[in-house]
């Protein structure tokens, strides 16, 4: 049964029931001690742990990236709110024979 668990955990990838898989293992007997003092586990097992080990680091560096985002977009939102409050033109003052636009704006003396 605790292989099952573990194996089903690999499957769905999810942290809560890796640990919940983990530990039901460990309680089934899928590690132990060697006479001389060497630890030993099962391969599902040893997956399990790799895998748990893996998708923490991944969910740790979606959360960063996710901060990164949050911050970033909150920056951008400021930039463009500035941007708002400066007077633009639209439309060109005119356009030459050569289809040249000129414009004129607040800021030129």
């Amino acid at each position: 049964a605790a292989t099952e668990a573990l194996l089903g955990a690999i499957e769905r990838r999810s942290v809560s029931g890796l640990e919940a898989a983990i530990a039901a293992a460990v309680e089934a007997g899928h590690q132990g001690e060697l006479a001389g003092g060497r630890l030993w586990c099962t391969s599902e097992l040893k997956a399990a742990r790799a895998l748990l080990a893996g998708e923490s680091v991944r969910l740790a560096k979606v959360e960063c990236t996710r901060e990164k985002d949050a911050k970033s977009l909150e920056a951008v939102r400021g930039l463009v709110q500035d941007l708002l409050s400066c007077p633009v033109r639209s439309e060109p003052l005119g356009v030459d024979e050569s289809g040249r636009r000129y414009w004129a704006f607040a800021s030129d003396p």
